[in-house]
């Protein structure tokens, strides 16, 4: 059985292959052209043939390199190639830099090709031959878990500068060779995109017995030179050795405005502020959000509460600078935007207790309607995307919702998007956006009486409603069953819309109770927010296709005033429980004899010590809740496991480290 490195690594080799099976993804580009772009920071053609005349690497009477023959085993080119490439860096003087050869790793890959019947298995090469990697502020220090094996790439990720890929010519000369090479090249790149948060285009080397081509990745997609003689055009060879071995970080595509500290072991970024001065921060996870730009909204909701702050945002280079002076054919002009944002707490299903939960869902919601008064509409609502407050948070700021890469700016006589199942988070789209899927039509039916083919806020309240709901029926002690029903919501449209049906009739029959722990006050708001949503929903969409009568569209001034409606009846609801969780929270309080003052305008967590609060011992952020589907563990399997309430714990406190990290992508 294949384990989950291996899984994720054989998605995103498939995902690759329909972007390089594209027409567009990958370009041609002269070698002059890279000498213009990368020359100056190299050394001169002088000095690059006065080191084959008088080193002993090749043989310039014969006009082949010494040790390449032009037929030798793959392992034995590896290590010629190192032996070169070392010799190239000692007589530069490129101290700095590395190389490494690692132990080869093949996956079996099925690969679909629209010109092909069926699909074909290929053995990739998911690790490269040799690496190159550098030592500095450009690179995150190897941590002590990492790579174990001395051959790992693993091991030598954080540092990883280049790459190489070394082929013999009968490897390269397969009829699908080419393609094969041009979608390894295009992982090794991907990786240290994933694992540099610093990157800005990467360099690939591929090298056969005899003759060499270089990739140059970007987030435009590939440019390639023309294979050349390693024998007959030594020096263009020995300046792409030089090129990929540069002791000059930024030319090998690192971002210079992200470093790493090692002595404080932090990465640091630099900014400006909007007077254009420049500041540090320190980031508390350099892993960047590759989405369109967000500063646009982001300035609208400045000083909203319960809404993500930004701190700075920059406009960085375009693709079009980035590959000048290339020629290649059109291609769309990506624009870096660097945004740097406040550092919030972990997603809302990490609560400690009940209050916490309450307070984060009530302040998250209104922070939403802060968002639609100024004109947006978020669109992808769930879990990850609405965080805890800062400790100690005031009202208003205890629940944060952010991201809103996939968010609209609505000016007041501009039309609401069109209803679709593409946009959002799966598990938590509402049914309506869910009966617009394609496959939801073709097997359900189109309806037969008109329906609101809108998307509004109402869409993203139920999206909250499904949020809670996922908090409580995902939570420890639940029902094998619903479980199943999580699994569900985020399997397919079709499948998601009936289960989410299904659980919604349910909740008019009183068929669902929460766990135990949660206590009746969350099962009266999961039916009272249902209850609240379907009684305006049939109206709303009434009103929404008068409205669209004449013209078609209907315009975000148009509804505004329903929709203040709507999010005031929201959060009453919301605020009814939480009085209810607050008076039974002094109820337990006056049991044990103890005085808890209730203050939520102070924003007290009640019930620190869990024998007061209502979620007893047990809490909500535990691997047999949502958090699974992150961790690859079979729900199944988690009802079975850590009975043991110490190893609950424990195994609470390893999931929360490890998403506190995966939340914690903002600055501080």
């Amino acid at each position: 059985m294949e384990n989950d490195t291996a899984t994720r690594a054989k998605d995103t080799l498939q995902s690759l292959w329909r972007d390089v099976f594209c027409t567009g993804f990958s370009s041609k580009a002269p070698y002059q052209s890279f000498v213009e772009r990368f020359g100056r920071h190299l050394p001169s053609q002088d000095q690059i043939s006065a080191f084959l005349t008088e080193g002993e690497l090749y043989a310039e009477d014969e006009e082949q390199w010494s040790t390449i023959p032009k037929d030798m085993s793959h392992s034995d080119l590896v290590l010629e190639l190192q032996q070169i490439l070392q010799g190239v860096m000692d007589d530069f003087e490129y101290g700095s830099r590395a190389i490494h050869a690692l132990i080869r790793d093949e996956l079996l890959v099925p690969i679909h090709r629209p010109d092909k019947e069926s699909d074909n298995i290929w053995e990739i090469e998911v690790v490269p031959d040799l690496i190159i990697t550098g030592e500095g502020s450009a690179y995150r220090s190897t941590l002590r878990d990492e790579g174990n094996d001395p051959n790992s790439w693993d091991k030598y990720m954080p540092q990883t500068s280049s790459v190489i890929m070394v082929r013999t010519c009968d490897e390269v000369e397969d009829p699908e060779g080419s393609l094969k090479i041009e979608l390894e090249a295009a992982f090794y790149a991907q990786q240290c995109f994933k694992n540099q948060g610093n990157r800005l285009f990467c360099l690939v080397l591929l090298v056969t017995e005899e003759w060499a081509k270089l990739f140059y990745y970007d987030r435009g997609g590939c440019l390639q030179t023309r294979s050349i003689s390693i024998h007959d055009s030594p020096e263009e060879f020995v300046w792409y050795l030089l090129l990929i071995s540069c002791p000059n970080d930024e030319v090998l595509g690192f971002d210079k405005r992200i470093r790493w500290n090692a002595e404080t072991q932090v990465h640091t970024i630099t900014t400006v502020d909007e007077d254009d001065n420049e500041i540090e921060y320190r980031l508390a996870n350099p892993e960047p959000l590759f989405s369109p730009p967000e500063w646009e909204m982001l300035k609208r909701t400045k000083g909203a509460p319960g809404v993500v702050q930004m701190v700075s945002y920059e406009s960085g280079c375009s693709l079009k600078c980035l590959r000048h002076p290339f020629r290649q054919p059109v291609f769309v002009n990506r624009v870096r935007v660097r945004i740097t944002l406040k550092a919030y707490g972990g997603a809302i299903d990490y609560c400690e207790n009940g209050a916490q939960l309450l307070y984060a869902f009530h302040d998250a919601v209104a922070g939403h309607q802060k968002l639609w008064d100024r004109g947006i509409l978020h669109r992808d609502i769930s879990l990850n995307n609405i965080l805890l407050g800062n400790t100690g948070a005031p009202v208003g700021e205890r629940g944060i919702a952010i991201d809103l890469d996939i968010a609209v700016l609505l000016e007041p006589d501009q039309p609401l998007p069109k209803a679709s199942a593409d946009v959002g988070t799966l598990g938590f789209m509402s049914a309506h956006l869910l009966s617009f899927s394609r496959m939801t039509l073709r097997l359900v039916g189109p309806p037969k009486e008109p329906r609101c083919d809108f998307q509004t806020h109402l869409d993203d309240l139920w999206s909250f409603f499904y949020c809670l709901c996922w908090t409580c029926f995902g939570a420890e002690g639940t029902r094998k069953e619903y479980y199943e029903m999580l699994d569900a919501w985020e399997d397919t449209e079709l499948t998601s819309f009936r289960s989410k049906c299904k659980f919604l009739s349910g909740l008019q029959r009183g068929d669902h109770k929460v766990p135990f722990f949660f206590g009746p006050v969350f099962d009266r708001l999961i039916l009272d927010l249902y209850n609240y949503l379907d009684d305006i929903e049939d109206k709303f969409h009434e009103t929404l296709l008068a409205l669209a009568d004449d013209s078609g569209d209907v315009c975000w001034r148009q509804i505004d005033k329903d929709a203040k409606k709507h999010y005031e009846g929201y959060l009453k609801v919301i605020d009814t429980a939480i009085g209810a969780l607050e008076n039974e929270l002094r109820g337990e309080a006056a049991q044990t004899g103890e005085i808890i003052e209730v203050n939520a305008e102070e924003a007290i967590l009640l019930a620190e010590e869990p024998e007061l609060a209502p979620l007893r011992d047990v809490t909500l952020n535990t691997p047999h809740g949502k958090r699974k589907r992150e961790l690859k563990v079979s729900r199944k399997e988690g009802q079975e496991e850590e009975n043991n309430q110490e190893k609950v714990r424990r195994k609470v406190k390893e999931v929360k480290e490890v998403e506190n990290f995966a939340h914690e992508d903002r600055v501080i």
